[in-house]
This record gives structure tokens, C-alpha cells and sequence, in this order.
């Protein structure tokens, strides 16, 4: 190909290699790397481990003198400079422009809570909200505000990561046409924040980092000449999982310090991107992280099957498996819903409720094989009586 348009994650995915990693992964030869231009969209959109393994990937590439296109609304000065960007062309789109883009939209509100699912009730009821689009940053907070709201006569739709592959398509065809009803409210996490077109006339979202509430905020008024209102709302005693709490402290000092409804416009957009606190490499994670990428790229050039070992951590993806039996199942895939390893170690720290099976791929009979194995690693099935799946809630801890 002579063009690469992906992302980083799925990049990564492709490099990163292991003997269970699903086939549609293994598609990316060395030689297809150092003849395209490859173009990453969403640069901003990572956690500090992907970040880093993200800046060794961009210097090796230069090494190769392989072409590369770094897209991003919202990485900070400090971000590219954690990357090693700074010396990139930088092509910008002036500030006039870029909100010219978009609708105008008013920041109404910030507001603590204790209960987030009972103080988002309050402000549709007190601003007397028909439609919104309403973000929260766990998927359990946005099971528990779905059954909250969805049990009051209104419209509600759920989105977020923990659903079977058809399920969340389904979910995202209906979404575009979901806030055209009165009375209607999209109820979700971070998934919306990129890959999802959706413009929201209002938006109610829990303050997160800085980047990542910037990406929130352009799902609402998202196109030109449409208006839009936002509510933040924040916690003084909760932890702000999944993010960090210095950096959405940042974000909370910046907010207290705009008067109430405030346009919002790109010095605040900025600001707010700006809050983005890079990775800071600790002990060896700099030569782990080169030979990290060393071996996935001396992987890639076998044009096989050829793979590596990946240390796991809590955001090692793997799969949970809702079918019957794994062993008769001719869909098992299908009947899996993709989580991060943490998720399990939420339900099992020492992971004794869960068997384990990696999969592997019969050349010979064309056919899926999948055996036990005592400890998980990445894109291993996992199965468990203490999780159930719902179609309309996702999966659900007993």
C-alpha cells in the first residue's frame, strides 16, 4: 500500500504481537512499513504506557526514514515534546478556522456531586433537558445512570466498551438517529470520544483529563450553526478512574477559574489540551520500551507468524467468553466481549474464578483450536461464572 491510515492502538496491535493475537492482526510485513506513508489519527488518545511505546515506535520510523503523518485536535506542547515531535513539520489550522468548523456552545455549568447518577437526574429536571448526550468515565457509573434514567419513562441508549461486537454496532447505527426524539439521552464512556459522529445539544460529562474532555465537549454543537450547552460535573472524594488525579485536579483549577456560562472557544480548548501531563519514564522503561519495539519489528520482517511476548498489565487486552461451550461453539469470537486484564482482577485479584484458553489456528483443518492454560496474557479467552452479558446493559458482575 502506498497509505497506511490507522491508529496508533491498532498500530500497535499489529507490532505488538503475540501467538494469540486475532489474525486480522498479522497482516502488517515489515516491508509494507518502509515503502508507505503511514498516517496516525488521534495521537492524543492513549495511555502513558501506549505513549511511550508510541515515542519509540516514531523514532525507530525515523531511523528507517519511513513516512509518517501525526493527526491530532488536542496533543499538548508537552505531549510532542514527550514524543520527540517537536522538530515535525507542524501544518496547523488557524484558530479562526477551526472553530468555524463547529457550532457555539456554552459552558453552564460546574458542579461537585456526591452522587453522580442522582445529581445528573437534578440538572435534566432543574434545566428541564430533553435531549443529551451524557459521558461518564467508567462503565459501571454509566450501567448504574442508564437504570437510573431509563427507568423514568425516558429514551435512553447505552454505549461504552463492554459489549459483543454486534451488539455495540447496533448501538452505534442507532446512535446518529437517537437524539432526534424528544425526551432521549445517550448514556456513555469513552468510546465516544473518538470514531463515533455524534453532535449532542447538550452535554452533561463528568470532568476528566484535559485532552480526553476536549474530545467530549466536540461531541456537542459539533457542526456549524448548531448551539449547544455543557454541565461538568466533578468529585472532591471519589478517585477519577480512569485517569490520574493531579491531572483532572488541572483541569477543575482551570474550570473554577471561568465565570459562569462561558462561551466556549479555543483558549479554553487549549488550555484545557495544554493540562495533558506526559508519562514520566521510570527506571529502565526507555531500553524496554526500544527493545519492545526492536523485536516487534524484527518479528514483523519473518512475514509470518513469527510473534513476541508482551509483559502483561492491567490494560493487556483479552476477551470474556458468554457462549456455551468454547469447545462446540463455531462463532466463539462473536460470542466474546473484548476487556483489559484489570477488569478481570477487579472481579479476581489472584484470577482463581476464571479458566483460561489461548487460541490457535489449524492450517491443516482451517478451523480455530482452543486449549487451557493456567495464567492469562494477551488476547487470551477468559471464562467465568461470576459475569453475566446483557444485550442492552453489556457485561455485568454478578
Amino acid at each position: 500500500h502506498d497509505i497506511i491510515i490507522t491508529t496508533m492502538d491498532s498500530y500497535i496491535a499489529r507490532l505488538y504481537r503475540s501467538s494469540l493475537t486475532p489474525r486480522k492482526f498479522r497482516d502488517l510485513p515489515i516491508a509494507r512499513i518502509f515503502n508507505s506513508t503511514t498516517v496516525f489519527d488521534e495521537a492524543q488518545m492513549y495511555d502513558n504506557y501506549t505513549h511511550t511505546l508510541a515515542r519509540y515506535t516514531f523514532k525507530l520510523l525515523r531511523e528507517g526514514r519511513a513516512h509518517h503523518i501525526v493527526m491530532t485536535a488536542t496533543l499538548s506542547d508537552k505531549m510532542i515534546e514527550f514524543l520527540e515531535l517537536t522538530n515535525y513539520m507542524k501544518i496547523p489550522v488557524p484558530d479562526n478556522k477551526w472553530m468555524s468548523f463547529v457550532g457555539t456552545k456554552q459552558i453552564s455549568k460546574l458542579v461537585e456531586f456526591n452522587d453522580f447518577a442522582s445529581k445528573v437526574e437534578e440538572i435534566i429536571n432543574e434545566h428541564k433537558i430533553s435531549k443529551a448526550l451524557i459521558v461518564c468515565n467508567t462503565v459501571g457509573k454509566a450501567q448504574e445512570l442508564f437504570n437510573k434514567l431509563n427507568s423514568n419513562a425516558r429514551n435512553v441508549l447505552l454505549l461504552h466498551s463492554r459489549f459483543k461486537s454486534v451488539d455495540r454496532e447496533k448501538k452505534e447505527d442507532q446512535i446518529r438517529e437517537h437524539l432526534k426524539k424528544d425526551n432521549s439521552f445517550i448514556v456513555a464512556t469513552q468510546v465516544v470520544e473518538a470514531g463515533i459522529d455524534i453532535s449532542a445539544p447538550c452535554l452533561i460529562t463528568e470532568v476528566a483529563a484535559g485532552d480526553s474532555l476536549v474530545q467530549r465537549i466536540g461531541r456537542c454543537a459539533r457542526r456549524k450553526n448548531e448551539e449547544g450547552r455543557i454541565f461538568l460535573l466533578y468529585s472532591n472524594e471519589e478517585k477519577p478512574l480512569p485517569y490520574k488525579k493531579p491531572e483532572v485536579e488541572l483541569v477543575i483549577q482551570i474550570l473554577k477559574g471561568l465565570p459562569g456560562n462561558q462561551s466556549y472557544d479555543f483558549t479554553i480548548e487549549k488550555q484545557l489540551a495544554d493540562s495533558a501531563i506526559p508519562p514520566i519514564l521510570k527506571d529502565n522503561a526507555e531500553s524496554r520500551a526500544r527493545g519492545i519495539i526492536l523485536s516487534a519489528f524484527e518479528s514483523l520482517s519473518a512475514f509470518g507468524n513469527a510473534w513476541i511476548n508482551i509483559p502483561t498489565r492491567d490494560a493487556t487486552p483479552v476477551y470474556i467468553y458468554f457462549g456455551k461451550n468454547i469447545y462446540e461453539d463455531e462463532n466463539v469470537v462473536k460470542n466474546c466481549v473484548r476487556v483489559d486484564l484489570g477488569f478481570l482482577r477487579s472481579i479476581s485479584k489472584d484470577f482463581s474464578e476464571f479458566k483460561f484458553y489461548e487460541r490457535d489456528y489449524n492450517k491443516e483443518d482451517k478451523e480455530e483450536i482452543f486449549r487451557p492454560k493456567n495464567s492469562p496474557s494477551a488476547w487470551s479467552i477468559a471464562v467465568s461464572k461470576s459475569i453475566n452479558y446483557d444485550s442492552t446493559l453489556g457485561v455485568v458482575k454478578k
